[in-house]
């Protein structure tokens, strides 16, 4: 028998005993969920050590308790007895029981104010260096340049959003917190999640601490509008009172946990109690979890894509969050996480609602511009209106180029942005890898320079020199140490997301054999790095990393530059496409600096070959993809030589190949539309209306509407009723912007012959219309921006009135062309003509019959054959494609798009006559009016004449925003006609008059 573990374990239990005893004293003077929790835990952990006792067996006992000054502690115990505070802690809890009152505020107050430290503080390496001279002055209050966050709510896209003022979908992240009690807010890298939750919690303990700096007027703040930057009329909403926050950094708390431990929100309390106690406020955890339990709090937890994917943690972690909330079911849980790692994984939490950070709009970006140069003002003693000056010149600077604009919609790259400008005396990079390299660079210097302080006679003395100086060695070699240390981590790194940790004594002896300086030991190395930041940061005990993972990937891109450059990169980037991605474009715009040839030789090492059926492999799918990411983001394609352009078309021909393959993942194949739209979409069937392809739909019988049986059944699709159609044609796609944009600059808009009923609806006029969310009369459609408006795309921000107006257009275009005969016309299709081109009749053609608009007279000329004709197998398909949900067939919520897509990426999803996309990218108007069924064509829902504004037009297909549960082919949106919204567009029939 083990003496010494039996001994420890009676001990343990006589003190829980005592515990136990002590606990049943305070009946009926703390709350009862506060008294239940600690009596059961301590319960459970009287049984578990009584049947290990038996276990054991018996033997005398042995009094090893030692008492200290009226304390009894437990050695080798999880148990600590002190008077009336028990502390029970190990698998099951650390709960904290006390009856003393005293120092509950001090105690709170002092937690309250650390929050406030840590959080309202934003350190930015990045800031000028001429400012920089002391290190006070690095340091800028997170509330005077803080510009609060939108939340791009269409992950949870309704009809009630989308008839929202602001029509991109954007609402107040506050609003957003303040609405959902569990929420994952996701976003890209350098999104600007940790600061949100930083200056939230920084609010929170403001209000609580009656602070007039921060607080919850400030947290409420009204937002900035979306164009000019000026405070919107209404406040951000918060109704839930002062909470307490609480703050915890997953990485930090995944590296103490084990595979060993339990799945239980203990483990994170013993956390929470671990971090109170460093922080020398031990004691606090008494009230802290009165108050969660009683009231709730704030709980953030950040980046939950930083942890490691090692001995199960993340499942382990995923589990405890669930039962954390359980626990603490008054608290709110916030978790940030990136978009891609939480949306590509199976461990989500359960009962969170997913929302997105939305890119800056242009009056976020005009707003944080416009708070960093005030408070650059108030640093550099600057006149206010030089300030504002150069804040003018920054925004016109960003928004005259829509490069630069598109990175700064993202809050780090603007920071940077903002910061480069301001160094640099009023100027910026256009190119990413440029603003990298500069940005790079700023924090490099501010790692690297002399640290210097003010004496009492006001001027500067140099405490350490800079670390070259100090090395006697050469920046540009300790430039290429973080290079190489950077790559190699970046290869090494386990998981793919955050930043790889730098072992101090790689750092350090890597250093220490560039310099010249004998009198230089290690340890005084250590005490230099760890007192410095900027472009190394010290993460923890003898662990360094870089401040973003963007920094890791560029400095790892530099690295290849000069090694082995471009084998070397193509080689690791098809092995590991994951890992290597940003860093292999990084790497060609980098080479692209020396010679643009040098980018040309990246791209054909990535795609050298044909993509004849054979060679159409994985890797060389992927090689084709960044190829075309490498030549969209760092090549002129104007005036090419002839090998270049020969190179240029091969990975053209790769784009359109992979779009067409249906093994290829949604995400892929619309990300190679992008690229085409971007360097040469050489479909002219998607650009141009002579070209576009028109699919025929034979006369015959279909079954319009739902059975009662279709679990997606609406009443509104009911009864289901055959209804018999004469032949028409309808556009295999989507009207596109290319195809939109010829009826805009032949001056259609000014035509009122197209605009009949939107004169009659007072919704036009002078050549104009104006639609319900339109602050201005517009002749041509809402720009929602890129990828929305890309050429290949369909058109969106388009009313009913301009899709009728485009077919009156094309009418008399195609008549005046003798492209169809005068008996024909063109016309948005009707519901029931839109129905049953989705689902087929109840006769299909053998095969599609798909005819090119301007060959559409070799048919008139030859009629169809009858007898191509067979039984349709499902005619009351709920998809195009058959029955089966599939997220693979059509742009909608679950492919996880987000936008419109380029139009062909989804030919698995097309119907029985070869029309595609009629389920997902963008909903379509229809001629049809609101009415029930069963359709009549006679009664009246066909007559745009007597259309009025109160009336409703029924739209059809669902949009990348609906989940497939809710779209499908007998599926009716009302609408009103004056609405449009940045999924809304509608495709063409071709059909005979009076038919």
């Amino acid at each position: 028998m083990d003496t010494n573990k039996y001994i420890a374990l009676k001990e343990e239990l006589n003190a829980i005993k005592k515990a136990i005893d002590n606990q049943l004293k305070l009946k009926g003077q703390i709350p009862n969920d506060s008294f239940e929790l600690v009596l059961n835990t301590l319960e459970i952990k009287r049984e578990s050590l009584e049947n290990n006792l038996l276990k054991l067996g018996n033997v005398n006992d042995k009094d090893e308790l030692t008492k200290i000054e009226g304390e009894f502690r437990v050695k080798e115990s999880q148990v600590g007895i002190a008077g009336d505070h028990a502390v029970i802690s190990g698998d099951l809890n650390r709960i904290f029981v006390n009856q003393n009152k005293t120092n509950a505020n001090e105690l709170k107050i002092s937690y309250l104010n650390r929050i406030l430290n840590n959080t309202g503080i934003l350190h930015l390496s990045g800031i000028d260096p001429k400012i920089a001279t002391c290190e006070n002055e690095t340091e800028i209050h997170l509330s005077s340049i803080y510009t609060d966050l939108m939340i791009n709510s269409q992950t949870d896209y309704n009809k009630d959003q989308r008839m929202m003022k602001n029509v991109s979908n954007y609402e107040s992240a506050i609003n957003i917190i303040n609405n959902n009690k569990y929420l994952a807010i996701l976003g890209d890298p350098g999104s600007g999640k940790t600061t949100f939750i930083n200056f939230v919690a920084w609010c929170f303990a403001g209000e609580l601490l009656n602070k007039t700096e921060a607080n919850l007027n400030i947290l409420t703040r009204p937002l900035p509008d979306e164009n000019d930057g000026k405070d919107i009329n209404e406040k951000q909403v918060w109704s839930h009172g002062a909470l307490i926050p609480i703050i915890i950094t997953l990485r930090d708390f995944a590296a103490t946990l084990s595979s060993t431990m339990k799945a239980s929100s203990f483990t994170l309390w013993q956390y929470i109690i671990d971090d109170l106690v460093k922080s020398g406020i031990n004691g606090f955890e008494v009230y802290l979890q009165k108050e969660l339990i009683e009231k709730g709090g704030l709980i953030f937890l950040d980046g939950l894509d930083e942890i490691p994917e090692s001995e199960n943690k993340r499942e382990l972690i995923k589990q405890l969050i669930e039962d954390f909330i359980k626990t603490y079911h008054k608290c709110r849980i916030i978790i940030t996480t990136r978009t891609y790692a939480y949306q590509n994984q199976n461990w989500r939490i359960s009962g969170l609602k997913e929302v997105l950070i939305a890119p800056f709009t242009d009056g976020q970006i005009i707003r944080f511009i416009d708070k960093w140069y005030k408070h650059l003002a108030i640093v550099k003693s600057m006149r206010l209106d030089n300030a504002m000056g150069l804040s003018e010149l920054l925004k016109k600077a960003i928004f005259k180029n829509q490069r630069l604009r598109e990175l700064a919609s993202r809050p780090l790259l603007l920071t940077l942005m903002t910061s480069l400008h301001s160094w640099r005396g009023g100027s910026l990079p256009e190119k990413r890898e440029d603003l990298y390299a500069d940005s790079v660079d700023l924090l490099l210097d501010w790692w690297e320079r002399p640290k210097t302080v003010r004496n009492l006679n006001g001027s500067y003395a140099i405490v350490q020199p800079s670390l070259a100086e100090w090395l006697k060695t050469d920046r540009t070699k300790v430039f290429k140490i973080l290079c190489e240390l950077a790559f190699n981590g970046h290869k090494n790194q386990t998981d793919l997301h955050g930043t790889a940790d730098i072992n101090e004594k790689d750092l350090v002896y890597s250093l220490l054999a560039l310099s010249n300086n004998t009198d230089i030991r290690p340890r005084r190395l250590i005490e230099y790095l760890s007192n410095r930041a900027g472009l190394i940061l010290q993460r923890g005990v003898d662990i360094y990393t870089f401040p973003h993972r963007t920094f890791q990937e560029y400095l790892s891109a530099c690295f290849l530059t000069d090694n082995d450059y471009p084998e070397r990169v193509a080689e690791l980037f098809k092995n590991d496409p994951m890992r290597w991605h940003e860093v292999a474009l990084l790497s060609g715009a980098k080479a692209s600096r020396g010679s643009i040839s040098a980018a040309w030789i990246l791209a054909e090492e990535l795609c050298y070959i044909e993509p004849i059926e054979n060679e159409v492999t994985e890797k060389n799918i992927l090689g084709a993809i960044l190829a075309g990411e490498l030549v969209t983001e760092s090549i002129d394609i104007n005036n090419l030589s002839k090998r270049n352009e020969t190179k240029l078309n091969r990975i053209i021909s790769w784009l359109v190949k992979i779009i067409s393959l249906k093994n290829t993942s949604p995400l892929q194949r619309t990300n190679c539309g992008k690229l085409l739209s971007m360097i040469g979409e050489p479909r002219k069937e998607v650009l141009t209306i002579e070209n576009s392809e028109m699919c025929f739909i034979p006369q015959d019988t279909f079954l319009m509407g739902s059975v009662k049986e279709n679990n997606l059944f609406n009443d509104r699709e009911y009864p289901q009723h055959t209804l018999e159609l004469p032949p028409y044609f309808i556009s295999k796609y989507p009207i596109t912007n290319s195809q939109f944009k010829q009826f805009a600059e032949d001056n259609a808009y000014e035509d009122v012959d197209f605009w009949i009923e939107a004169k009659n609806a007072n919704v036009w006029q002078y050549g104009k219309i104006k639609g319900y969310f339109d602050k201005e009369a517009r002749n041509y459609p809402q720009n929602y921006g890129s990828p929305f408006n890309l050429s290949n795309h369909p058109v969106v921000g388009v009313t009913f009135y301009e899709a009728l107006a485009y077919t009156r257009w094309l009418t008399e275009k195609l008549h005046k062309e003798q492209m169809i005969p005068d008996n024909w016309i063109v016309s948005l299709p009707s519901e029931a003509e839109w129905e049953k081109a989705a689902r087929g009749g109840l006769n299909v053609p053998l095969s599609p019959i798909i005819i090119s608009l301007k060959n559409l007279n070799e048919f008139f000329n030859n009629p169809f054959n009858n007898e191509n004709i067979v039984k349709n197998p499902e005619p009351s398909r709920l998809f195009p494609w058959g029955n089966n949900q599939d997220e693979n067939n059509a742009n909608v919520k679950n492919t996880r798009i987000n936008t419109t897509s380029s139009v062909g990426c989804f030919n698995s999803g097309m119907s029985p006559f070869g029309v595609e996309e009629m389920i997902g990218n963008v909903w379509e108007w229809t001629r049809s009016l609101n009415f029930d069924y069963p359709y009549d064509i006679n009664d009246g829902r066909e007559n745009l004449h007597s259309l009025k504004t109160t009336n409703e037009i029924i739209a059809r297909g669902g949009s990348f925003y609906w989940d497939q549960t809710k779209i499908y082919c007998s599926y009716r949106e009302w609408v009103d006609p004056n609405y449009s919204f940045n999924d809304m567009g509608f495709r063409i029939i071709i059909k005979k008059i009076n038919s």
